[in-house]
């Protein structure tokens, strides 16, 4: 692979990721009711698409598990910070 297939996909990869975390940002700031600004047939739409279902997973209350202790997310430790 020469430099210049590189950079091109490293561009590339920069522009979706921008494409991917403004669907989040969407979720955060304006929560279920933002609009994808993409055209349903782009590749974009997709992404955007994605971020935004990130950003909803995000916001979610963690599940609990008998009742009395919380289901541990990645990571492995409790929102009370334990471990």
């Amino acid at each position: 692979m020469d430099l210049t297939n590189l950079a091109a996909k490293i561009a590339s990869a920069e522009h979706e990721r921008a494409i991917w975390q403004a669907g989040r940002r969407a979720f955060c700031v304006e929560g279920p009711t933002a609009l994808n600004p993409y055209s349903a047939h782009s590749p974009s739409h997709a992404l955007w698409a994605d971020g935004f279902e990130a950003g909803r997973q995000m916001k979610r209350v963690p599940e609990w598990v008998d009742g009395s202790e919380r289901a541990k997310p990645v990571g492995g430790r409790t929102m009370e910070g334990g471990a």
